[in-house]
């Protein structure tokens, strides 16, 4: 069942004299323009828009684009504007390879070839064994037999989590439903009317309560677009198709128009607004698509990540319009402002989370020593150096033997090495000798004493750190002030016996959930590491793959090598 009126998001953003920056005209900021208020709406737009703003240039997500070269750059250049970068990969030969190494994908298949869908159905599979968002936008989807035909193939082959498409390429995508669902499972209906999903009191009019959804060009006056949709149908037949896109294929939609309509089968979201010389500039929807990807591999659910990205993408097209008609400028000028609003939102968006304390190339590389292990007769004091002058980043002393007093003696004198050397000294466990050296940070266990208590007793500048297992307790740490995680057993551990396998795929969820860096630790060492390639990890935290060696220089020297190449 569709969410009754009084739970639907209607978004409205009509005021078009608003700007996100200062045109010389209408001297407005952008908290100014969201904050506004809406007549129709539940919530303000400033409050929907602000912490997903904020938490994606937390995430700083890196996207694999497999786009289409009209809209390739501005592709690139938006999502550098939010803090996303992109990596454009779109031959066979390095499709899966960039995939992992990337935090998102996105499937535009504009200009296509066979070539282009089979990198795409790579990446897809390569994006899904490692949890990540996948986006599909099917441009000109009904433009050739040939491009139906492939996007067919790619659906049997990759589920995306979000698809972003026009009136017409949704009304194509179900078109194909009819063979795709039909090997999924015979019995379901394709064809809609308003009694199939009980959606004649909350989304067709009553001049409309008897619309069919079918295929005929007559009944929609269809002819194609192209890539540009060349559909005309009223708001309750455009609601009434994404939420049939959205349950034919199970995923999250967005079906984009003069109002964009976001369905996930039950919920339904409409974000009204933006300006009609959106249609007049390449690729809107195309760099609409690229911010949900944005969005969506920075931690939001789909149905947040679509309604994010439409209401940052209406709001800048209004703001655009708005300097365009202050400077009387033209649609140059109008493509220009886009990405100048989409810039003026993201800096001037005041919940933006501050500069972490801990950024993830401070875990690039994370030694834990256990001198159990030592070779040679050396102490950690000979072997620190060796670490340090190879490549390690940060150093956690953890001594579960040692007393008190000695504990604290050794970690005054390691103290002093990592200060020479600029590395952040982390003391496992103990909270009261991180007070007492002034080390720069403790890491936590889960039956240790409680993160907010650590807070207290060493303040608001050291770096704690947590020991999680699952989401559950990732998003535990992070509320209670964790700068960082530390998440194992990836590949076992001789340190801990009773310490269980956490799943790669846990892995990649606590690394999508949490906008704070996480290092993986347990059983890592080099011929290994690579399997923990697209994880979303900052590094990997070792103990034996550095003090067991007889060389820890050398051994610190390529792990450091291979750390970057992976998650540099």
């Amino acid at each position: 069942m569709i969410e009754n009126k009084t739970d639907k998001q209607i978004l409205q953003s009509k005021d078009r004299e608003a700007s996100f920056y200062n045109p010389p005209c209408k001297p407005l900021t952008f908290t100014d323009l969201f904050m506004q208020k809406k007549n129709t709406a539940k919530e303000q737009p400033g409050e929907t828009l602000s912490i997903p703003l904020a938490k994606l240039r937390a995430a700083a997500p890196r996207i694999h684009c497999l786009t289409n070269a009209v809209s390739m750059q501005d592709i690139a250049n938006l999502l550098l504007t939010v803090g996303s970068s992109a990596i454009m990969a779109c031959d066979v030969s390095e499709a899966e390879e960039v995939t992992a190494i990337c935090h998102g994908l996105l499937l535009n298949t504009g200009t296509p070839s066979k070539e282009k869908f089979f990198a795409c159905q790579l990446a897809g599979k390569r994006a899904a064994a490692l949890c990540h968002p996948i986006v599909l936008d099917p441009v000109g989807a009904g433009a050739s037999s040939f491009r139906q035909n492939q996007l067919a193939l790619l659906l049997e082959q990759v589920h995306p989590d979000l698809i972003r498409c026009n009136l017409e390429e949704a009304i194509t995508l179900l078109k194909l439903s009819d063979s795709f669902l039909s090997k999924q499972n015979p019995d379901v209906k394709t064809e809609f009317s308003s009694t199939d999903y009980n959606l004649s009191d909350t989304l067709l009019s009553e001049q409309n309560t008897n619309i069919k959804i079918n295929f005929s060009n007559t009944d929609y006056n269809f002819s194609h677009g192209g890539v540009e949709s060349g559909v005309s149908a009223d708001i309750s037949a455009h609601q009434s198709i994404a939420v049939q896109l959205s349950r034919a294929y199970k995923t999250t939609v967005l079906v984009s128009g003069q109002t964009d309509v976001i369905s996930n089968g039950t919920q339904l979201i409409l974000v009204e607004g933006g300006d009609q010389r959106m249609r007049q500039i390449t690729g809107g929807g195309c760099m609409l698509s690229a911010l949900c990807t944005a969005f969506l591999s920075a931690g939001l659910e789909p149905v947040k990540a679509a309604e994010s990205a439409s209401i940052l993408w209406k709001q800048a097209a209004q703001s655009a319009a708005q300097y365009i008609k202050c400077t009387q400028t033209g649609l140059g000028s109008f493509h220009t402002a886009l990405f100048d609003a989409v810039d003026f939102a993201i800096k001037t968006t005041d919940i933006i989370q501050t500069k972490r304390k801990v950024s993830p190339a401070l875990l690039r590389l994370y030694a834990v020593s256990d001198r159990s292990l030592l070779k040679n007769g050396m102490t950690l004091t000979d072997v620190l150096p060796l670490l340090f002058e190879n490549g390690v980043t940060c150093f956690q002393l953890r001594e579960k033997e040692l007393s008190e007093q000695l504990f604290l003696s050794e970690a005054q004198e390691i103290k002093k090495l990592c200060r020479r050397y600029n590395i952040p000294l982390i003391i496992n466990d103990n909270v009261a000798i991180a007070k007492q050296v002034d080390a720069d940070g403790v890491h936590i266990g889960t039956s240790d004493m409680q993160l907010t208590c650590a807070r207290e007793i060493l303040g608001p500048n050291a770096i704690i750190g947590a020991s999680v297992h699952n989401v559950t307790e990732a998003l535990a740490a992070q509320t209670a002030g964790a700068d960082y995680l530390g998440c194992g057993a990836v590949f076992g551990s001789t340190t801990k016996k009773d310490a269980s396998a956490l799943p790669f795929s846990e892995l990649c969820a606590i690394c999508r959930a949490v906008q704070i860096p996480v290092v993986a630790i347990g059983g890592i060492h080099t011929d290994n590491l690579p399997q923990l390639s697209g994880s979303g990890i900052a590094g990997p935290a070792v103990i034996r793959a550095l003090f067991a060696q007889p060389d820890p220089g050398a051994a610190a020297r390529k792990l450091r090598a291979l750390s970057d190449k992976l998650f540099g």
